[in-house]
Formats: C-alpha cells, sequence, structure tokens
C-alpha cells in the first residue's frame, strides 16, 4: 500500500489522549433525563415516604419515639419554641451556629397540645429524613441506572446501623431526633449538587433542601468546592444558584458564630487522630454496625471491613462491575474530609457526627460495583446489598442515649401537676416524693421537668397546661 492511500485510514488514538481534566470531571456532573410522569408517581412516592417514616419510627426503643424526645429537641429547640416569640427562637444560635431546619420544626410542634409535642417532632424528623432518602434516589439516577443500586446509597438514610448512639464520648442517636436533622440533610445535599433536573419542581426542592442545609450547619461549607467543581463543569444557572445558596449560608453562620462569641467545645487539630478514628470506628460500624460495640473485636472488625473495601476495588479494576469512578472518587473524598472536620471541631469521636460520612462511603461502594449489563456483574452489589441489609436488621434496636429517656406523657403529667400546686414559684414539698426522678422546677410562669434521667430538661409554660 502506498503511503498516499495509507494516509485516508483515519489514527486510532487512545481514548484519554487529548482529554482535559475538565472532561474527565464532567460525568460526575451529567445530565439528567427528563422522566415521563405517571399518575402512580405521586402516590407511589407519598407512600414511600410515609414507609419510610414508619420504619424509622419503629427503631427507637425505650418508650418508643412517640412517647420519649431526645436531648436537645427538648432542652433547646422545643423549650425556646413554647418559651420565646417564633422570631426570637429562630434567630437563636446553638452551639454559636444557626439551626433553621429544627428551629422550624419546633415551631410546628407547638401548633399542637403539648402531650403530643415528642411525637410530633420525631414524626416530623422521621417524615423529613424518610423524604430525603426519596429525593437521594431521584437524584442518583443519572448516576446508577440499576434500582438496586440507587436503593443502596437512598435506604441507608432510614435504615443506616450507624449513628444509633452506641459508642464514643459524647454518643447519640440520629434516629428520629431534630437536632441531628443536620446529618441527612449534608448527605443529600451531596447528591443534590450532582443532580440536574430538568423540570422546575425538582430544581426548587433541590435548592431548598440545599439553602435549608447551608442555614443549618456550618459543615455545609465543606460542601462548596463541589459546587464550584459543577460550576467550573456545568457553568449552569442552577449550580450557580446551589452554590450561592451554600455561600451565602456559610457567610450567615460565621457572621453569627462571631457574634455568639464562638462555640464551645474542644477542637483537635489533630488530622492524623481523625484519619485513625475514621478507620478505627466509622468503616467497621458503617459496615457491620454498632450492637456489638461492647463485645466488638477490633481487629476482626478491621479485617472484615478492609476485605470488602478491597474486595469492591478489585471488582472495579477488573472491570468486573461497570465503576463510576468519578462517584467514588468524590464520594470517599467527601467522606474522609466531612468526618475529619467534623471529628476535630468536635475535639472527640461521637457516633452520630460520623453518619453522614459513613453514608457517603456507601456511596462510594455502590458507585465502585454499579453493574454491567449482564447477571455476573450484579453479584457484587447485590452483595453488598444483602450485607447491609442483614447488618440493619441486626441493627434495628439499639440501646442508646434516647432509649433511656424518660416517658413524655410523665414528663407532662409531671409538669401539670406542678403548675397546678405552685404558689409564688413554690412547689409543695410532697411532690419530689411523687416524681423522685424528675422534680420540677418552677418560675415565672414556667415548669421544668427532666426528659432524661442524665439531667437534661424541658421549659413548658404553665399556660400550655391548663
Amino acid at each position: 500500500m502506498s503511503t498516499a492511500s495509507a494516509t485516508h485510514f483515519p489514527q486510532v488514538r487512545p481514548a484519554t489522549e487529548g482529554r482535559s481534566p475538565r472532561d474527565w470531571i464532567a460525568p460526575l456532573f451529567p445530565d439528567t433525563p427528563a422522566a415521563v410522569p405517571h399518575a402512580w408517581h405521586w402516590p407511589a412516592g407519598v407512600l414511600l415516604v410515609l414507609g419510610g417514616a414508619a420504619a424509622s419510627l419503629l427503631r427507637v426503643n425505650g418508650h418508643g419515639a412517640w412517647d420519649s424526645i431526645w436531648a436537645q429537641d427538648a432542652s433547646v429547640y422545643l423549650s425556646d419554641a413554647l418559651t420565646r416569640s417564633p422570631a426570637a427562637a429562630l434567630t437563636t444560635p446553638v452551639g454559636g451556629f444557626l439551626p433553621l431546619v429544627p428551629r422550624l420544626l419546633a415551631e410546628v410542634a407547638t401548633l399542637f397540645p403539648v402531650e403530643w409535642a415528642a411525637a410530633v417532632a420525631s414524626t416530623l424528623a422521621a417524615l423529613v429524613t424518610s423524604a430525603l432518602a426519596l429525593l437521594v434516589y431521584v437524584a442518583s439516577s443519572a448516576h446508577l441506572s440499576w434500582r438496586l443500586s440507587r436503593v443502596l446509597v437512598a435506604a441507608p438514610l432510614v435504615l443506616a446501623p450507624i449513628g444509633q448512639g452506641r459508642f464514643g464520648p459524647d454518643s447519640g442517636s440520629v434516629i428520629d431526633n431534630l437536632a441531628t436533622l443536620q446529618f441527612p440533610l449534608l448527605y443529600a445535599t451531596f447528591w443534590l449538587l450532582l443532580w440536574s433536573p430538568v423540570r422546575i419542581g425538582p430544581r426548587i426542592a433541590a435548592g431548598l433542601v440545599v439553602a435549608g442545609t447551608a442555614l443549618t450547619t456550618p459543615y455545609a461549607l465543606l460542601l462548596l468546592p463541589l459546587a464550584a467543581l459543577r460550576i467550573a463543569v456545568r457553568r449552569d444557572v442552577h449550580g450557580i444558584l446551589l452554590a450561592g445558596y451554600l455561600a451565602v449560608g456559610a457567610v450567615l453562620q460565621f457572621v453569627t458564630f462571631a457574634l455568639a462569641g464562638g462555640a464551645g467545645g474542644t477542637l483537635r487539630p489533630n488530622p492524623v487522630w481523625a484519619l485513625g478514628e475514621y478507620a478505627r470506628w466509622l468503616v467497621p460500624h458503617t459496615l457491620f454496625g454498632e450492637r456489638w460495640e461492647a463485645q466488638r473485636s477490633p481487629w476482626g472488625y478491621g479485617i472484615a471491613s478492609l476485605t470488602i473495601l478491597a474486595l469492591a476495588l478489585a471488582a472495579a479494576l477488573v472491570r468486573l462491575t461497570k465503576p463510576r469512578w468519578q462517584l467514588a472518587i468524590a464520594a470517599a473524598t467527601t467522606s474522609v474530609v466531612l468526618a475529619s472536620a467534623e471529628l476535630m471541631t468536635l475535639g472527640a469521636t461521637a457516633d452520630r457526627y460520623l453518619y453522614a460520612p459513613g453514608l457517603l462511603l456507601i456511596a462510594a461502594l455502590a458507585a465502585l460495583l454499579a453493574p454491567r449489563p449482564d447477571p455476573l456483574a450484579l453479584a457484587p452489589a447485590g452483595v453488598l446489598a444483602l450485607i447491609l441489609a442483614v447488618v440493619s436488621a441486626l441493627n434495628w434496636f439499639v440501646p442508646n442515649h434516647r432509649s433511656a429517656a424518660r416517658s413524655w406523657a410523665v414528663v407532662v403529667a409531671e409538669a401539670r401537676m406542678a403548675c397546678d400546686h405552685s404558689d409564688g414559684g413554690r412547689l409543695p414539698v410532697d411532690l419530689s416524693k411523687v416524681a423522685p426522678v424528675g422534680v420540677p422546677e418552677t418560675g415565672g410562669g414556667e415548669v421544668s421537668v427532666k426528659t432524661h434521667p442524665s439531667g437534661w430538661r424541658v421549659t413548658i409554660p404553665c399556660r400550655d397546661l391548663t
């Protein structure tokens, strides 16, 4: 063949040659095809949210989700909603920062009789978490086409075995609490920053969630690099708005922090320690739960969890699966950064702070194990789903701070008794015999009652008890 004729054949180049970093990152922010709406979508979505909320409410043991209340839900959010004006309560920082979403939901709880406050607050928290799970399922569709993969990244919001309050010096459950909604919000916001819905309704929903997250937790600042990366790649108005919500929220949070004079707690700016805690606590307990914490074998947990991670990575590298590398790297990096920042600012290891990073680790595994369109390729994701399903079932009930809370019905009864028998702010001497655990204290037409043996209290105006 002559040289002249050879030039008519196209040259074959490696797939990666000539590709810029922007081209490689682009699949992290894919277009989301507009789904064809069906009449059954809305009722199915409502049923899924209600079902997820019901499952979440059934996970609280002790007196149950409807007859107990989490520590700060009572002492901060409900007490402030009952005793302050809405404007004053909504603008009062907690720990130096603004927690908008818990504040708003606490205001909703006060619209009902005080006897219902614990049930309403728990139900609202469960409904929000379940709705976020459905939103993550929808938002992940452009990345994960197989339904089971999308269930893998969405269902743990409701069923996760981590974040139940079994370990750590500052332990506390994430389940059905207003105060801890910042953690499922952070995880959902990660997915919403990757999502590019076509319709205006989903865009509004995504914007509300991202803005709510930014005005609820300062840790939303850590998602700004992901939002900026989206702008660099897509340069779309929706992405710019999402980044703007995060930026404005971060400014408001840190202005509030400065005006409030800082926050309590002990900083521990030691990234080596934080990474060690990530490997020691987060990875094993995300994959195997917290129920066996008292009898745990650190070496056994560590080896088993590392084996799962290694097998998932190997399956992706040998192309047994069709890995979404960009998604896996983004989720894993965000998981490590978020967990490290939370642990270093808290200064201690607390399981509820590892909840969102733990879910991001599961998302990274789901991305590595995204299946190819053949039966054999479905096995790795199916095995991971089976492991997490079994672990979640075995960790359905885990003893924690919430399970030791006092009955809300008893708390309200004691508060009513205190208001009925108070005289100038003083209680009859024999009231302590009636309620030796939660002796109420009155003052200014209000009564303060213990909601937990450890000393957490709720303040209720007497006018709400008569």
